[in-house]
């Protein structure tokens, strides 16, 4: 779904927006987008924490940034961060985030006398600073040279890649001494429900965000506040009333943000933060807010179980369902040797969360069946949710609800829930 799309409120489809996307478009383009709606927010909402930053100027030399974050100061250990325009509605977790310690700090805690590390010395760790800045500001350049390469090898690439800039903005912030960091959505479809992922901030690693499966997963309504999501993964996070209070007053702030005047208050945004303290890191569109103006039957299965878990719905289909054919998808099973729907028919990913990462790369994909979709909410969960004008998200889908390899399937959606309806796969492929 692109920026000027959006769910038709009749429920039949998708339309144009009248308008794009509203964005404080002066501070997004001049720092792009994660510092850009930071600074927003920090002008407009001073109450909302957050950890002290800078962000480079435009024709700012890296010695000049990192002389500048000492001037401020920003303490020791920082974060540097990407800030693109293109990661306001897209490139989640594409570009570098790398953390660095003090050198005086690190060195205290190295006992190791073979050590060799860029902690070794002043200078060495002075150019890894530098370098890291270098890589992160860069790195537009280094993904259009592995890209080229992949062609080269016959792989196939996101073409729209050679459409990046060569530099972005950098970030060099204070590392949150929150004790866990989170993410959540609103649900564009559903009032007042946020699915909420939180995980360890000591052992989260933004370079392993995609493999962290440790994810606890909470949930918010108005009526209960923030509580762990029955019947989904928890994790290493230790619940206590502290944490569901945090996560109640980060959930506070979406609405706050989404209505501020450069903002929009008719899409739902994803937001980053930490909690205990809360401290807010990133805001990120997500999906337009739509309601439908049918309502769809829940699937009830008929298996006995100790709990009914449903599905997390997001995306609404017109009224009368679209038909799809179903492209299953193993562990492993997206590389270049192995291709689905050569022939371009309306397909549905039909496989576990983590392999939904790589389903922008199935032809005509429109709807996304994730039947194990434990710690979600890693970046590229989010982007997998984003592109897909239906998700349907299983803790673990039930064995009657299963599909299989080139069935042709009826799905109908309202946003809230799903039910599929089996066609005869001899009336397909239908004519054009």
């Amino acid at each position: 779904m692109s920026l000027h799309e959006q769910p038709d409120q009749s429920g039949e489809g998708l339309k144009q927006q009248d308008r794009a996307l509203r964005y404080p478009h002066e501070l997004v383009h001049k720092y792009g987008a994660k510092a850009g709606v930071l600074l927003y927010v920090a002008t407009q909402l001073p109450d909302i924490p957050q950890v002290a930053m800078i962000v480079n100027e435009p024709g700012e030399s890296t010695e000049d940034v990192l002389k500048r974050a000492d001037g401020v100061p920003i303490l020791w250990p920082r974060l540097f961060r990407s800030s693109a325009v293109v990661e306001l509605y897209g490139y989640e977790g594409d570009f570098p985030t790398e953390e660095i310690e003090h050198i005086t700090d690190a060195q205290a805690r190295t006992r190791n006398p073979s050590y060799a590390g860029p902690y070794r010395s002043r200078r060495e760790w002075e150019e890894w600073t530098r370098e890291t800045v270098d890589d992160i500001r860069f790195s537009p350049r280094r993904m259009k040279e592995e890209s080229r390469n992949m062609i080269e090898a016959g792989e196939k690439v996101d073409m729209t890649v050679f459409d990046l800039p060569d530099e972005i903005n950098v970030i060099v912030a204070e590392k949150s001494q929150s004790r866990y960091f989170g993410t959540y959505i609103k649900h564009p479809h559903q009032d007042g429900f946020y699915a909420i992922a939180v995980t360890d901030s000591y052992s989260y690693n933004p370079r392993m965000d995609a493999q962290d499966m440790r994810r606890s997963t909470y949930v918010y309504r108005p009526e209960h506040g923030a509580q762990p999501f029955k019947g989904w993964t928890q994790g290493r996070v230790k619940d206590t009333p502290e944490l569901r209070q945090d996560l109640t007053e980060v959930v506070s702030w979406h609405d706050r943000i989404a209505s501020l005047p450069e903002m929009d208050s008719e899409w739902s945004y994803q937001v980053e933060f930490g909690a205990e303290p809360a401290c807010l890191y990133q805001v990120r569109p997500f999906k337009p807010l739509a309601k439908a103006n049918f309502k769809v039957r829940p699937m009830k299965s008929m298996i006995p179980m100790k709990e009914d878990i449903p599905p997390i719905v997001i995306g609404i289909t017109p009224q009368k369902g679209v038909d799809i054919r179903v492209e299953e998808f193993g562990r492993h099973e997206f590389n270049n040797d192995n291709h689905k729907n050569l022939d371009g028919q309306p397909s549905m990913f039909y496989g576990e969360l983590r392999q939904a990462w790589h389903s922008g790369e199935l032809p005509n994909r429109q709807v996304t069946v994730c039947t194990y979709s434990a710690g979600m909410l890693a970046h590229n969960d989010i982007k997998a949710i984003r592109q897909a004008d239906l998700t349907v998200l299983y803790r673990l889908i039930p064995r009657e609800f299963a599909l299989k390899q080139g069935e042709w399937v009826n799905v109908v959606s309202d946003g809230i829930n799903v039910r599929y309806k089996k066609l005869p796969t001899q009336v397909f492929p239908r004519p054009e």
